[in-house]
């Protein structure tokens, strides 16, 4: 599916670059009843094991060690290696499958009774065993999900943990309400979540910035508030009346955008993502708890993913996953793989592919993703900035 996306500059320039996830996520989703117990000490190495994605009801999906190369799952009739997540096929470390009887389901391979608190049972999250109706900060969720703990300085609005507007917002904020760049006007103008500002008289909005709408009709170059520039520069870089930006490290002016500079090194820059609650099917991605996911990006040759967080559908990384590549190399196509982090091998929640985008260098991107029928939403804000030089 085609990605929704906004990008912002770190330093409040002037202009927008848009990037794209493409393709991808897991579909069919899995199953309802494809749910790997919590494994709350589990590390994300063990990314490199097959995932189950419950597509096809139990058929071999032969998830293996990353080291062993041998049966996580359970082998069924013929000795192939399934899953073991279903209700149908349950089992582990290559025993054989059997299928859970009566009420109970499949959890980490073991046939198990639901716990108490569930989506059929409760409409807020759940605390173990009991349903909280009541959202808090401490306890956040609906849907009988389990309770999620906000991360520090989110708060619990209408079931989700949301980060405060400053944190979130590529325009400006009118409270903890986001006025997005696309959506600015002369009497809301801002950028990178400040709070919004009306423009003076005869001035319009630019790119979060407030110029004098005589610079903007007659500039060939760009408008540094009631200034026309020649706009070729690095410190003020723009054409066509536009506002005025500086052009982030790494980076040179070219005219109308800031272009990479050949030699320069990148980090690519996890910065927080969010996950939903459940699969397609309404079901938890974990039978006992929410998530705990991580974030795999890979380039030609070289890959690298954040730390896993346990029980969490928002999280905040600010992880260089990637360090030092070099400008061709952060041009090519890349993938993006959420992981849900579990006991034998780590389910995977969906990937989507993010083609080259050359004036998006230095720019905090929102991106977007969803599932083929549009249920499902997966974000990621991440940073393509000028190399630190190491981890």
């Amino acid at each position: 599916m085609p990605l929704l996306s906004r990008a912002s500059f770190v330093t409040g320039a002037g202009a927008v670059a848009l990037a794209g996830l493409v393709g991808c996520f897991t579909d069919p989703p899995p199953a309802a009843n494809d749910t790997d117990a919590d494994d709350a000490g589990s590390e994300a190495g063990d990314a490199d094991s097959t995932p189950d994605d419950g597509s096809d009801g139990g058929s071999a999906t032969n998830p293996t060690s990353a080291t062993g190369g041998g049966c996580m799952g359970c082998l069924d009739a013929a000795g192939g290696c399934l899953a073991g997540t279903l209700d149908q096929a349950c089992g582990a470390l290559a025993e054989a499958c059997v299928a859970c009887e009566g009420s109970t389901v499949c959890d980490q391979g073991t046939c198990v009774e639901p716990p108490a608190c569930n989506p059929d049972t409760c409409g807020g999250c759940c605390d173990g065993d009991t349903c909280i109706e009541a959202q808090t900060d401490a306890a956040c969720g609906l849907g009988g999900a389990q309770c999620a703990v906000c991360p520090e300085g989110s708060s619990c609005v209408q079931g989700t943990c949301e980060l405060p507007c400053v944190e979130r917002c590529d325009g400006c904020c009118q409270g903890e309400t986001c006025i997005p760049l696309t959506d600015l006007s002369a009497s809301t103008c801002g950028v990178d979540g400040d709070q919004c500002l009306p423009c003076p008289p005869e001035n319009e909005c630019s790119g979060g910035s407030c110029i004098s709408s005589a610079c903007a009709s007659d500039c060939d170059g760009c408008c540094d508030g009631d200034t026309c520039l020649q706009g070729g520069s690095d410190a003020s870089c723009g054409s066509g009346g536009l506002a005025c930006f500086a052009c982030p490290e790494g980076t040179s002016c070219g005219g109308t955008t800031c272009a990479a500079d050949e030699d320069a090194l990148w980090d690519f820059v996890v910065l927080s993502a969010e996950v939903p609650s459940f699969n397609a099917n309404g079901a938890p991605w974990d039978l006992s708890s929410l998530p705990d996911p991580y974030v795999e990006v890979s380039y030609p040759g070289v890959s690298g993913e954040t730390s896993a967080v346990d029980n969490a559908v928002l999280v905040e990384w600010d992880e260089a996953v990637l360090t030092g590549l070099t400008t061709q190399e952060i041009l090519e196509m890349a993938s993006i793989e959420f992981w849900d982090s579990d006991i034998g091998f780590d389910e995977s929640m969906g990937s989507c592919g993010l083609p080259p985008d050359a004036d998006a260098f230095g720019i905090v991107v929102t991106a977007t993703c969803s599932d083929k029928n549009e249920n499902l939403l997966w974000t990621l804000s991440f940073v393509v900035e000028a190399s630190s030089g190491g981890e």
